[in-house]
């Protein structure tokens, strides 16, 4: 059995692993919740871009997209993808943390796939909406998803395993979280197993950790940013306001 540095075969997999996320239905709800007036956002800002699928469904409905993510390889593979399907002119894609770009004025940022969640502190979280502030035009929006802290601290996620199987290879996939409820906090513990010809070739384990917010939380934070909670949603479906009970949380607030 060959062992694979920690991250390499994570990477390698991840797009397989979330093979069955809506990335083009969340990338169109997320413009239309996006849209502050009459006139479509252009100029997109996304936070957290991670390998680049939901940047691409952005690209392929004729956008500018400023696409970031803090993790180097994670930008890099999403430069891999943009490269192999658009100009360079159409897309920009940068390994930085929010709070350290420069570029402005955005028409809208997006952070999907729980991007918040992975901020550790209050006054991290309150730096990030602060600089969403002030790379996003004045009266335009930010639309972010979110797990919801109060709902996953009384029903903490549970363990989860599933199996993959790209070209002669068969991944086990098994997601092991624990939560700790004193500290807010989910750390989420990947074991991914490769098998061929039915024997073991390789496994690793990656981990992070999702910082358990509560809306309350949210709300107030953007507020002292300046930016104002126009709707929070439950998940994808936007014919209500969310409750205390939904898990998967989608906010939509203005400049």
């Amino acid at each position: 059995m060959n062992d694979i540095s920690k991250n390499n075969l994570f990477y390698d997999l991840y797009d397989v692993v979330f093979a069955g996320k809506d990335y083009a239905g969340e990338v169109e709800a997320a413009l239309r919740l996006g849209t502050s007036s009459s006139v479509s956002p252009q100029r997109i800002l996304e936070v957290g871009c991670g390998t680049g699928n939901h940047t691409v469904q952005l690209l392929a409905r004729g956008l500018s997209v400023t696409a970031v993510d803090i993790d180097e390889e994670m930008a890099a593979r999403c430069r891999r993808k943009v490269a192999a399907n658009f100009s360079a002119s159409e897309c920009v894609v940068l390994t930085s943390a929010i709070e350290d770009m420069s570029l402005a004025p955005f028409d809208l940022c997006l952070a999907l796939f729980n991007v918040i969640n992975y901020v550790p502190t209050r006054e991290g979280l309150r730096q990030f909406f602060s600089a969403v502030r002030r790379l996003v035009r004045p009266q335009h929006r930010l639309v972010f998803d979110a797990w919801n802290g109060t709902a996953a601290l009384n029903d903490p996620p549970q363990r989860k395993t599933r199996r993959v199987t790209v070209d002669d290879a068969e991944y086990t996939v098994d997601l092991s979280p624990a939560t700790d409820i004193a500290a807010k906090r989910t750390r989420l513990v990947y074991e991914i197993v490769r098998h061929v010809a039915g024997q073991e070739t390789a496994r690793v384990s990656h981990s992070f950790d999702h910082t358990l917010w509560t809306p309350q939380e949210i709300s107030a934070d953007l507020a002292s940013a300046g930016l104002t909670l126009s709707a929070t949603y439950p998940g994808t479906d936007f014919s209500r306001q969310a409750t205390a009970a939904d898990w998967k949380l989608t906010f939509v607030a203005e400049t």
